[in-house]
């Protein structure tokens, strides 16, 4: 099971760079979200997210980079 955000990772075809809303390529570190929005998709960085503004403007095109929930096993001897 994986985020929103990981889904448009996973379409990318390297696992370590992205392209940017602007068409520029930058490291996956560096993305902080991704743009679903039909005319300009693709990866944001803090300073692209910043000048479009998507948090203020509450975008519903904005995907938030979200770590996922990664399950764990415990044993009872660990407790």
């Amino acid at each position: 099971m994986f985020t929103e955000y990981e889904f448009y990772e996973r379409r990318e075809k390297t696992e370590f760079t992205r392209r940017c809303i602007n068409g520029k390529i930058t490291g996956c570190g560096k993305c902080v979200g991704f743009c679903k929005c039909d005319l300009h998709p693709g990866f944001l960085t803090r300073a692209l997210r910043q000048k479009k503004n998507c948090i203020k403007k509450g975008c519903v095109n904005y995907v938030r980079k979200e770590k996922s929930v990664i399950l764990k096993t415990v044993r009872f001897e660990d407790l």
